[in-house]
């Protein structure tokens, strides 16, 4: 299902599938910025540049600061 998310099942109690969606979303953007930072100090400037352009391809908007990075969701 390109361009879609499946949720498989809601337990009780649990954010709704949106909610849920953005709990898993925010540590695996992390996890990439964070790769991103690595290939940046290793001056891998096409990985660098790679992740961030993918991460903009899927509408997350990447902003370098001089002590790291903030993100959004465009």
């Amino acid at each position: 299902m390109e361009g879609k998310y499946h949720v498989n099942s809601i337990r009780r109690n649990q954010p709704s599938p949106e909610g849920q969606l953005s709990f898993m979303l925010a540590p695996l953007v992390e996890m990439l910025l964070d790769m991103r930072m690595e290939a940046k100090a290793a001056k891998n400037w096409a990985l660098s540049d790679k992740i961030r352009d993918r991460l903009t391809e899927i509408g997350i908007r990447v902003k370098d600061r001089k002590d790291g990075y903030d993100w959004e969701i465009e």
